[in-house]
């Protein structure tokens, strides 16, 4: 199919119906990252970026910390959707905004998509 443009300065790419109920299927989150006020600044990061998630060990409990590409750590998934998260190689993330000038804990808005 061919590409359409809008006017809003990007384009859209019409979506095959059985592609459409395979996207439905998969489980989204959308949230800002936590603890950020507690990582160092990293002001070379950009909207749109891919995101990858590592487990680790936040004072005897089970979290994701959220990795720019750099490596950088920018922050956590909220407790409330970590709990159920799994592993972590099983989500596709990247940043839907950046606010370097705006209060830590609405910086960064973070977008999951499960790979299932």
């Amino acid at each position: 199919m061919g590409l359409l443009t809008a006017g809003f300065g990007f384009a859209v790419t019409p979506i095959e119906p059985n592609a459409l109920a395979s996207i439905q299927e998969r489980v989204q989150h959308v949230f800002f990252a936590a603890g950020v006020r507690f990582q160092p600044s990293v002001s070379d990061v950009t909207s749109g970026e891919i995101v990858n998630l590592r487990r680790e060990n936040v004072a005897g409990t089970l979290a994701y910390a959220i990795l720019v590409p750099n490596g950088a750590k920018i922050g956590y998934v909220p407790k409330a959707i970590a709990q159920g998260l799994g592993d972590a190689e099983a989500w596709d993330g990247c940043l839907l905004a950046v606010d370097q000038d705006g209060v830590p804990w609405k910086r960064y808005k973070i977008k999951l998509v499960s790979r299932v």
